[in-house]
């Protein structure tokens, strides 16, 4: 796709790699001053059953065999438990940061203050494909597809927004008209008005 933009021509378009969303779909939601990503509501109670589940069975061996441990036994599991627990910790934390966009601050962060970019900063937004691989099968790889929102900054650097599971381009195309900023749209499934 040509954008008509001298610009993107200097900016990168492989995907952003180190990106944290956690997991689950987000949906966007715009009001008058903010429009932000946020985690849907069976994705947060898919992540609060698992977490019990978790709880539930790391509990179990000492409900149902409390005089079964040793010190030693019991200290390789209390590590085994602490660090189960720091990891769904993060999982969760990560899923259910949240992404905003805020015109009244005008601001654009991720989390409570680990990404805050300026608005005024932003130069649009980059909306591209980016492939996962999963497992490996008997005839190959098999990989997913996701959808990479970035911001393009004025000094070419790009922030990533969000990874997108399934190609949500009106949302997309929300977010660059509430920020009032060109979409650059490479996906494969373009549009004839893109």
């Amino acid at each position: 796709m040509n954008i008509d933009d001298p610009f993107a021509e200097d900016v990168a378009w492989l995907p952003l790699v180190h990106t944290k969303n956690g997991i689950g779909n987000r949906v966007l939601k715009i009001g008058k001053s903010e429009a932000s990503f946020k985690l849907d509501e069976p994705s947060k109670l898919v992540l609060k059953i698992a977490g019990a589940g978790i709880l539930v069975g790391l509990a179990s061996p000492f409900i149902f065999f409390p005089n079964k441990f040793s010190f030693l036994g019991i200290f390789i599991y209390a590590f085994m438990v602490l660090s189960v627990i720091l990891f769904s910790f993060r999982v969760f934390r990560d899923s259910t940061k949240p992404i905003k966009f805020c015109k009244s601050t005008q601001k654009f962060t991720k989390g409570k203050s680990e990404e805050i970019t300026k608005l005024s900063d932003i130069h649009a937004l980059q909306y591209i494909e980016k492939e996962v691989e999963v497992k490996k099968t008997e005839g190959g790889p098999k990989s997913i597809t996701y959808y990479q929102l970035n911001l393009v900054l004025k000094n070419k650097d790009r922030v990533h927004v969000v990874d997108l599971r399934y190609q949500n381009l009106e949302d997309v195309q929300a977010i660059a008209d509430f920020l009032d900023k060109p979409l650059w749209n490479r996906t494969e499934n373009i549009t004839e008005d893109n």
